[in-house]
């Protein structure tokens, strides 16, 4: 809605929660993997959080190549976010990690097209998962550090 409406107040506000989020969430990687992991994931979660706003932004011109386009990006920061973090963590397989972020992408995709059509309530449906889901990330993330690195969380 904000890019529909241009509201570059509140897209500033967002922006910058998830900015917080992907950042907090590669700070914990640099306690344990050190921080060129931190420093690699916190990059590669900047390019996640950035390929959706594209889509977001065709969508409202109605730009049906640059959907796809901007899609194919979501994927393709989405496959290196699973590789990276399966190949610093053996308890993160790549397959699970893209279904994990895939599937908040897809999330990401219906609230957005919903908007769009101005379909409030199944907007609200979505966020509804939405909400639920972005607590299944950071918790399976942690879940692996923990099986990693047993002895530092006791």
């Amino acid at each position: 809605m904000d890019n529909a409406k241009n509201d570059l107040r509140s897209l500033g506000f967002a922006e910058n929660a998830i900015a917080t989020n992907a950042r907090e969430i590669a700070k914990t990687f640099a306690l344990y993997c050190g921080e060129a992991a931190s420093d690699r994931l916190h990059s590669l979660m900047t390019k996640h959080y950035g390929a959706v706003k594209p889509y977001s932004l065709a969508i409202v011109a109605g730009n049906k190549q640059q959907q796809k386009s901007a899609m194919a990006e979501c994927s393709s920061s989405t496959d290196e976010i699973a590789t990276f973090l399966n190949g610093i963590s053996p308890y993160l397989s790549r397959d699970g990690v893209r279904d994990l972020f895939g599937t908040h992408v897809d999330h990401h995709v219906v609230q957005i097209d919903r908007l769009q059509a101005r379909d409030y309530i199944g907007e609200e449906d979505i966020w509804q998962m939405m909400e639920h889901h972005i607590y299944v990330i950071p918790d399976t993330l942690s879940t692996a550090l923990v099986k990693q690195f047993p002895t530092r969380f006791t």
